[in-house]
């Protein structure tokens, strides 16, 4: 049932490699696919606050397959230097091939609720960390909550705050801005989720806890705006 579900799905595992100004960009487009794909176990455990083990699984997955997959997406780049729409072809047709891997490892590692509660992130793309800061993609308040020592009872109530919020803003957030800009009205639904997002998270939180969020999500924060204006300047 989940995996007819999930046919379609499961481009946030299978990176859209970006060639829109030809093949001579392919090194350009790896490092981002290679950054998206080394992220998505990472995504994963963290809207699902896994378990350390459970985490390490969903990773070695996630990172065996796209090590996998970007060699043979570089095998077809090179192969079809000459010929960039029989490239995309092969291309397409090989991140279909990973999506169906992830998809059969995953199932093997999470419960059927699990992948269920998350098929919208599922069926989009890991968020872009283009869109790092200002625009939410790779919120830090997200990222930071594995950090911040939750006790059991305190995981079993944020995942039914953190499940909601991912799947409401992926949307918006994983969609790349080459392709698609995001509108002002985007924006403001994207705070208005995210506001929702902190008001409830934080009622999970102890004071302690509260303030280790906002500090260590500024610093992120300041790294992925840090790590982005060094892409640029490439």
């Amino acid at each position: 049932m989940i995996q007819r579900q999930m046919k379609v799905g499961l481009v946030l595992l299978a990176t859209v490699i970006v060639v829109s100004n030809g093949w001579s960009q392919a090194d350009r487009a790896r490092g981002f696919a290679a950054r998206m794909i080394g992220d998505t176990g990472k995504y994963i455990s963290i809207v699902l606050l896994l378990d350390q083990e459970t985490s390490a699984k969903v990773d070695a997955l996630c990172q065996k397959e796209g090590e996998a997959y970007m060699a043979k997406m570089q095998e077809i780049m090179q192969g079809a230097s000459d010929n960039r729409e029989a490239g995309l072809a092969k291309m397409q047709e090989e991140r279909e091939k990973y999506a169906e891997r992830i998809k059969t490892g995953l199932a093997g590692i999470l419960s059927e609720e699990q992948i269920k509660s998350i098929e919208p992130i599922l069926n989009g793309r890991v968020p872009s960390s283009y869109r790092a800061v200002e625009e939410g993609g790779r919120n830090a308040l997200l990222w930071v909550l594995p950090s911040l020592g939750l006790t059991p009872e305190q995981r079993e109530k944020m995942v039914k705050v953190t499940v909601p919020y991912a799947c409401g803003i992926h949307p918006f957030i994983s969609r790349s801005p080459r392709q698609q800009s995001l509108t002002d009205e985007d924006k403001k639904k994207i705070a208005e989720l995210t506001d929702t997002f902190v008001k409830e998270a934080g009622a999970i939180l102890t004071a302690e806890q509260k303030e280790k969020w906002q500090t260590e999500a500024d610093k992120l924060r300041e790294q992925w705006q840090k790590e982005r204006e060094e892409r640029r300047n490439r």
